[in-house]
């Protein structure tokens, strides 16, 4: 072969041999300046979750003025008056509150009794003796007796009495019962009095009280009038206490 034949075949290797070369180094696919890390990824991130905030309603509050309060108040009893009034609890422009009262038709029972049956009752019969307005000697002793019955449910002992209530005492005593009185029956019951030495028109007040000291049942009253003779049995106007 010949000096020039060799130079070209070998200008020709060289040439295959560098565009080899260049061809494997133009492949940049394994190359670590372009690929990924294995844990990489080119998508787009996951967005956070969401957080759900749950709002509680804010009641409403109606303005002042809006809304007006009527409370009813009644009390038992038929009939009667309906007095009405109103009161302004929040100042100017507040609520308005207009209450009805119902007046009751009937008085209600005094404070400690009860429309049933009473344990502890009396009801007044009648004057025994000394009718009222009976004419006394100033000191003259005397004795008032008065009728009951017993119109309660507890029989009546020789513990319960008669006892001073109120107005003129005339020397009269609390007396006890002279013998035991069941439901429903009468008995008489006698105070002993002495006439007071001036001359006027009295009147004294008694009551039956049971074992406790505690008063039942109606009240009884003597009524006398003092005379020395001289005033020619002309009644007195006026009550004295004495």
């Amino acid at each position: 072969m010949s000096r020039t034949k060799f130079q070209i075949c070998f200008l020709l290797i060289l040439g295959i041999a560098v565009s080899a070369c260049g061809a494997a180094s133009g492949s940049p696919t394994n190359s670590p300046e372009t690929s990924l890390p294995p844990t990489w990824t080119d998508s787009a991130p996951s967005p956070e979750p969401a957080l759900t905030i749950q709002e509680t309603p804010t009641p409403e509050i109606a303005a002042p003025g809006e809304s007006t309060l009527e409370p009813t108040i009644e009390t038992s009893g038929d009939g009667g008056s309906t007095p009405e009034s109103t009161i302004d609890s929040s100042g100017a422009g507040g609520p308005t509150f207009e209450p009805t009262l119902q007046a009751s038709g009937t008085r209600p029972p005094p404070a400690g009794t009860s429309s049933g049956p009473r344990c502890d009752d009396s009801q007044f019969v009648e004057d025994v003796t000394i009718p009222d307005g009976t004419i006394v000697k100033p000191g003259e002793e005397f004795k008032k007796t008065w009728r009951f019955k017993n119109t309660g449910v507890c029989g009546w002992t020789t513990k319960y009495a008669i006892g001073y209530a109120y107005g003129a005492v005339l020397h009269g005593t609390e007396t006890k019962l002279t013998k035991s009185v069941a439901p429903g029956v009468t008995v008489d019951v006698t105070v002993k009095f002495t006439a007071p030495m001036i001359n006027c028109w009295y009147g004294s007040w008694w009551r039956l009280k049971n074992e406790r000291g505690d008063y039942f049942g109606d009240f009884v009253y003597v009524s006398v009038i003092t005379s020395n003779g001289m005033e020619n049995g002309t009644p007195y106007p006026t009550l004295c206490v004495g």
